[in-house]
């Protein structure tokens, strides 16, 4: 049938091929790729891409090719499978001609050996192994392909082969041996003349014999041509036969060892060939016999045992296999985009799988805590982590393995080098950079080159900032692992890497991030650079008669190429040094001390330093802390001569800097320049007197390095000079003579003036106007440095100028710490008397005057400091809300919706609002057209149906807008509690089209106003911190009120807004309401109001910004009440509680259920209401709706939940157990994040929020029996303070979190020596009630000696004394004295306090206590 089918063709057609290939459904025509007289060759595009077709013209339209299609169907159909074939996907007959479809591929592998990157050896072997793997593979299925060439051998972008244009079944298998136009017309269609068919083909008897019928093609024949193909691999594109040469080889007239002798050099490869292409057909060896016969001798193991089965599953997860039968698969677009995203993180997954079957050797690095922090600064590391198997030492391997010396890693380079640009997740990409840095250090150093640099640079224009930021740190460590250089790369960094980093540079205006990433690799790669540049010199071999004539030449070369490396490094500096991003400039100061060597001190001086200086009036104190722990790094290298004329004297400028960590950093600078011995002794009297004061700073870390640097210059000058010049200066600041040694110091030194002392100096100094304490004396006087010396006046100005210029002085002064006189004027004595009244001692006012100095210079920056960060705010402000997003060529169009509220809603426009949610902005996503159903034959796609064209709307984007109706304005206040929905509102939208998708999209959009909309709440009311007392109070009774008296008191609360009031419960259900302004001014003594709920209530919670609360009673009610008042005649009136919403909690079957605790957060856009329950389930509602959010049900071997708290922005949930156990729970997304314990496992009893010593952290009653308080950060799940009820010291054991829980994680004991009934936070000051003794006591986080038992039958005097044990914890240790008989005897709690609360009335500090008596205590 072939012979058959060859002889009918026509030698060229009629019409032009365009023409038949038009009348193709969803076909269009490109070009033609080829003009041989037997099939056409064209490539087209289907809807899914490129195809190829193979035209066969019919001498007349009567030719029938049924028998034809059939088996090249069932041919079609068998290799479909294979995933080293690509058959024809389609077979076509028309009434004028035959099409072959298949999809087109863009290399072959005659294309392949002629364009870089060159094949190596092992990529070449492993071609050769896939050619007789595949060859295996089809004979297996009893099929020959009758036309092996390089033409029809394919070739993906990592090397991966594929037989395709089988022929077998359209080809005549003999030709004849005196006509070569036979070969051309059937065989020749590249027109090379290249000939790779057997010998035994060309048989002219055979072929006139088989004229009528088909001549199978034998697999002999395959590997005869498979042969010359793998001859040609070696060979660099040169064939082993052209025609004529192959009828010599026939007849024994053509030598083909010494062909292969000139171009293969293995003789393993030179047998094998010989083994395919032997004249005798019988003596062929088969695919498998020469994969057995060449095991270990040319072909290595792990090509058996593992690389090859495991990049054909590689390809094989790109291929549509089709069902058994069939020779197509259905298959749609969407499933091949992320293909080969699923084969990169196959390979990431399985790297240490790769590595342990090639015998690589991987060096996992151990986790270092202490080397990991210090390397951070530094982007650029000698390792890499990959998730699946730690972090990974990056190193040339010189393991002596097969294959690492063969570079078997080419192959997995090649695979996700060019994969790279085929991936569309951003994490897809950075794990298949990961991978390349990886397998990079297992092959040699011009492969990293060639072959891995070239893709990671092509990654700088990738469309995530992320890919971006990472293929530059990728490149560096590359590079930073190679170690010699090709001459021909020599120029790498000047013509190629530096121009390309530099365009990415300006492109990244917007992504601040990769330009970090450049700014910090910069170092790095110019180091790298140089070492290139050095290789490469000495590498250029120059005899020494050479020498004289190359020599100069060379230098001159290489003095050109250092000049350009200069300036294209220099503008790159240049442009990071000025970016105006301080993080940017952050990471170029972490590496910039190797561009400081790589300038040298000259060019550093002008280019480095001259902007590095800037710095320093920086706004951001980060950035100056940066500069000053690099600067010293700097003068290093620029010497002493720069050091004291620009470096020295701006950092003692910097000494008064605004921010306290900026001045430690320089003191630490100032240690370390002069432990170096950089610093003159001429320096160090100045730098003595500037620090001297120092030592009364109240921040803890600028003694300390102020004491250090005293220390560190004491070192470096003799006993005489310690005596005579360092000691006068620094003596007035101790308590007894002392040695210069830190300890002695630290333990010898003077108080420091508090925080409080100091911030009303800086006060004092900026609000002075007529003050001789401040007052400057005019002075010329310079110090060593060239800074001016500010003089201030003494007693003695008086006397030598006449007076004080015309301010009066009184009688008071202060010392000095020479005891020299200071006037003071009645304003300066006021002052004075403001201290003594914050706890300064008369004898301490030196320090004061101590301070002067320092305190001029740097108020004014920290005013200037607090004004620039109030205009940001400001600017912020104003700049909120604002959307960046623009969508070019895009036409919107707005939809606006309107929400109608109404008492009598429309049920058919009412939107329910148990299935709404707040949204304040929608988008509609335009849906893409139906696409027709889609054929895969293992190769092109293609659609069944013809595309037709189509007509968008111009509806793609909608911008949702919520613009509320007037008529909400209008909406009663009166609720129906039988409806717990609360307003009902309708929402329409502005839109008019007719698009039925569009309006069903509309309608599910589901919309919630804000709470604020909701007018039943009442309207908003501005929190004006009534609940936040400033002062600590005293414990004196105001007053008690005993109108509950003996019902106990079991909830209470407090208004946040302008008119103070305060709400409690009791367990007869009575809900009364009190007017404080009134009780506090002993106007009354009574409830303004009583609400009877009928059952015992159990919680209450202000909602802030309303006068309105939450109160959950003991039936399984949940009510939201709102408190109304009204002004008569400048009298405040309370009217009425008004219910605006009540909910019953889900009962079960069997036990009664309700809300033991309640807490609420009200923002601007969460209004959410939590409860625990008495079956340890917490309970998140919406308080808008009361609709039911979610349910956080503790894992039971955590114990039973028994207290938690919110946080602000009401994201996370911090729960306490009965077992000790704390979980923190992400409520955006329902997930647990942490667990741990502590201590002895006791019960957590209360959780609360202190925000005075920061964010995420947290207040803990129990975990451990030996501490009453406990104060942990819960992100970073570290313990900050523990108050400890004892003299002793518990073991620090107890305050380390324990993340892995027991599995059956035991009861802790309750303590026994003091149990918290109830703890309150207002500020910095916590309040514990004792259950035993009824005691009150107040501990300040902030200033521990205000801390004391405030009221109680035991009131005793009190201190807590603060022991550091580690960097982050601190022990509080209550040391109390004897029983004091003082005023505060009988001002005690009757019972146990249930509850507490603060409140701020007419600027007095009122605290509230209520207990099971049923009095409420308020305490002033």
């Amino acid at each position: 049938m072939g012979a058959q089918l060859s002889l009918s063709a026509q030698t060229s057609p009629s019409i032009a091929i365009f023409s038949y290939v038009d009348v193709l459904d969803e076909v269009h025509y490109l070009s033609q790729l080829n003009s041989s007289g037997f099939l056409k060759t064209c490539r087209a595009l289907d809807p899914n891409g490129k195809i190829i077709i193979k035209v066969f013209i019919k001498p007349s339209e009567e030719y029938d090719l049924k028998e034809i299609k059939r088996l090249i169907d069932a041919e079609a159909s068998s290799l479909a499978t294979l995933p080293t074939a690509l058959n024809y996907s389609k077979v076509v007959e028309s009434s004028r001609a035959g099409y072959l479809i298949r999809q087109h591929l863009k290399s072959n592998l005659y294309d392949r050996l002629s364009y870089r990157p060159y094949l190596s050896e092992i990529e070449m072997k492993f071609m050769v192994f896939q050619l007789l793997q595949a060859l295996k593979d089809v004979h297996d299925l009893n099929i020959t392909h009758g036309d092996i060439k390089t033409e029809n051998i394919l070739v993906l972008s990592w090397d991966w082969l594929v037989l395709t244009d089988f022929s077998s079944n359209i080809k005549p298998t003999y030709l004849p041996e005196d006509n070569p136009g036979e070969f051309s017309f059937y065989f020749d269609t590249s027109k090379r003349r290249t000939c790779y068919l057997a010998t035994e083909r060309f048989d002219t008897k055979l072929h006139e014999k088989t004229r009528g019928s088909s001549g199978k093609t034998t697999k002999e024949m395959d590997i005869f041509s498979l042969g010359c193909c793998i001859a040609e691999i070696y060979a660099e594109g040169r064939p082993l036969f052209n025609l004529s040469q192959l009828f010599k080889y026939k007849n024994n007239d053509y030598d083909v060892v010494s062909y292969l002798m000139e171009e293969i050099g293995n003789e393993s490869l030179k047998n094998m060939i010989m083994d395919m292409i032997n004249i005798i057909p019988k003596k062929r060896l088969s695919c498998r016999q020469l994969l057995e016969k060449y095991r270990g001798s040319f072909f290595p193991e792990y090509f058996y045992t593992f690389t090859y089965e495991y990049f054909r599953t590689l390809a094989t997860m790109g291929t549509s296999v089709p069902i058994t039968g069939s020779i197509c698969a259905n298959t749609i677009l969407e499933d091949q985009v992320n293909v080969i995203d699923e084969c990169c993180r196959k390979l990431y997954d399985d790297f240490g799988k790769i590595c342990q079957e090639l015998k690589y050797r991987l060096n996992l690095r151990q986790s270092d805590s202490s080397n990991e922090s210090d390397n951070n600064e530094n982007y650029v590391k000698n390792s890499i982590k990959l998730s699946n198997l730690g972090e990974l030492e990056l190193k040339s391997n010189d393991s002596n393995e097969q294959a690492v010396r063969e570079e078997c890693a080419l192959l997995f380079i090649s695979f996700l080098s060019h994969g790279l640009r085929s991936l569309t997740s951003s994490d897809t990409k950075l794990r298949c950079l990961e991978l390349l840095v990886a397998f990079a250090q297992y092959v040699s150093d011009e492969n990293k080159v060639d072959r891995v640099v070239p893709y990671l640079v092509a990654s700088f224009d990738d469309e995530f900032p992320n890919v971006q930021a990472t293929a530059i740190q990728a490149l560096a460590q590359v590079l930073f692992m190679t170690e010699n250089i090709n001459p021909i790369n020599e120029n790498l960094f000047v013509d190629y890497l530096l121009p390309r980093i530099k365009k990415t540079l300006l492109q990244s205006k917007q992504n601040s991030y990769v330009r970090m990433v450049i700014a910090n690799c910069l170092g790095n790669l110019v180091t790298v650079a140089i070492r290139f540049q050095e290789v490469a010199y000495l590498s250029s071999s120059l005899n020494p008669a050479e020498a004289v004539t190359k020599g100069m030449d060379s230098l001159e070369i290489t003095s050109k190429h250092n000049r350009r490396l200069l300036q294209q490094v220099e503008a790159l500096a240049v442009t990071l040094l000025i970016d105006s991003d301080t993080c940017v400039k952050m990471a170029l100061l972490n590496n910039i001390l190797v561009l400081c060597k790589f300038f040298g001190r000259e060019r550093t001086n002008d280019v480095v330093l001259s902007h590095l200086i800037t710095y320093l009036n920086d706004k951001d104190p980060s950035l100056r802390i940066k500069l000053v722990q690099t600067i010293a790094g700097i003068a290093v290298l620029l010497g002493p001569i720069t050091l004291e004329q620009y470096i020295l004297p701006l950092l003692t400028q910097t000494i008064n800097d605004s921010e306290e960590l900026v001045v430690v950093s320089v003191l630490q600078s100032l240690k370390n320049l002069c432990r170096t011995g950089l610093i003159q002794k001429k320096f160090f009297y100045d730098i003595c007197t500037s620090v001297n004061s120092l030592i009364l700073h109240p921040n803890v870390w600028i003694r300390q390095f102020s004491m250090l640097l005293i220390v560190e210059i004491s070192n470096n000058l003799s006993k005489a000079e310690v005596y005579c010049v360092l000691y006068p200066i620094v003596r007035p600041f101790f308590e007894f003579d002392v040695e210069f040694t830190h300890d002695l110091m630290l333990s010898s030194c003077k108080q420091p003036v508090s925080r409080t002392v100091y911030n009303l100096l800086c006060s004092w100094s900026l609000r002075a106007s007529k003050s001789l304490f401040w007052q400057q004396v005019p002075s010329n006087h310079v110090d060593a440095f060239g800074n001016s010396n500010i003089a201030l006046i003494t007693k003695n100005y008086s006397k030598k100028n006449y007076g004080f210029g015309g301010l009066s002085a009184s009688k008071a002064v202060v010392l000095s710490p020479n005891n020299e006189e200071i006037p003071l004027t009645i304003e300066d004595k006021n002052w004075i008397d403001k201290f003594k009244s914050v706890g300064l001692a008369e004898g301490d006012l030196w320090k004061l005057a101590a301070l002067r100095g320092y305190i001029l210079r740097t108020a004014k920056l920290i005013s200037r400091k607090n004004e620039i960060m109030m205009s940001e705010e400001n600017d912020n402000a104003k700049s909120y809300g604002q959307s960046t997003i623009s969508l070019p060529n895009v036409m919107p169009k707005n939809v606006f919706f309107d929400i109608d509220f109404s008492n009598e809603p429309d049920k058919n426009q009412i939107m329910n609002t148990d299935s709404v949610r707040t949204s304040s902005k929608g988008k509609l996503q335009g849906h893409l057209n139906s696409l027709p159903s889609v054929k895969d034959m293992n190769g092109s796609l293609l659609f069944t149906t013809k595309a037709a064209a189509t007509t968008t709307p111009n509806l793609e984007n909608i911008y949702v807008h919520l613009d509320f109706s007037t008529q909400h304005k209008n909406t009663p206040t009166k609720v129906s509690m039988d409806n717990n929905d609360g307003a009902k509102f309708t929402v329409n939208n502005s839109y008019e089209g007719d698009v039925s998708t569009i309006k069903t999209f509309l309608h599910q959009i589901k919309i919630l106003p804000p709470m604020r909309e909701y007018k039943e709440f009442g309207p908003t009311i501005s929190d004006t911190q009534h609940t936040k007392i400033t002062h600590s109070p005293r414990g004196t009774l105001v007053t008690a009120l005993n109108e509950n008296y003996p019902v106990a008191v079991t909830g209470m609360a407090v208004s946040s807004g302008p008119v103070p009031y305060m709400v409690t419960g009791s367990v007869q259900g009575q809900l009364k309401l009190w007017n404080i302004a009134e009780i506090a001014s002993g106007e009354i003594h009574s409830s303004s109001l009583n609400y009877d709920l009928s059952s015992t209530i159990t919680s209450i919670t202000m909602l802030d910004g309303y006068d309105a609360f939450c109160v959950s009673t003991k039936d399984g009610r949940i009510s939201v009440l709102r408190s109304l008042y009204q002004f008569d005649d400048n009298q405040l009136v309370f009217t009425a509680l008004q219910p605006v919403r009540k909910i019953r909690i889900k009962q079960s079957s069997k036990r009664e259920t309700f809300a033991t605790c309640l807490k609420s957060v009200v923002t601007e856009n969460t209004s959410i209401l939590v409860a625990l329950t008495n079956t340890s389930d917490v309970i998140i509602y919406d308080i808008r709706t009361m609709d039911l959010l979610q349910k956080i049900e503790s894992p039971p071997s955590h114990g039973a939940v028994t207290s938690f708290c919110v946080s602000e922005k009401g994201s996370v949930l911090i729960i306490g157990t009965t077992k000790g156990v704390i979980d923190v729970w992400d409520l955006r997304f329902h997930v647990l994040i942490s667990t741990w314990t502590f201590g002895d496992h006791t019960p957590i009893s209360h959780l609360e929020e202190c925000e005075a010593l920061g964010k995420n952290v947290i207040a803990v009653v129990g975990g451990f029996s030996g501490a009453t308080l406990s104060i942990w950060n819960y992100c970073k799940i570290r313990c900050q303070q523990a108050l400890i009820n004892s003299d002793e010291q518990p073991s620090i054991e107890n305050f380390i979190p324990h993340k892995k829980l027991q599995d059956q994680q035991k009861f802790g004991e309750v303590s026994t020596s003091e149990t918290i009934r109830s703890i309150y936070i207002t500020g910095e000051k916590v309040f514990l009630s004792s259950e035993e003794t009824n005691d009150l006591f107040m501990l300040n986080v902030k200033n521990l000696a205000s801390s004391s038992v405030l009221i109680g039958p035991n009131s005793r005097s009190s201190s807590v004394v603060p022991i550091q044990v580690t960097a982050n914890l601190t022990y509080l240790l209550l040391r109390r004295g004897p029983s004091s008989l003082g005023s505060n005897d009988t001002e005690h709690c009757n019972d146990s306090v249930n509850c507490m609360a603060s409140i701020n009335v007419d600027n007095a500090a009122l605290l509230i206590t209520s207990d099971n008596s049923g009095t409420i205590g308020v305490f002033s």
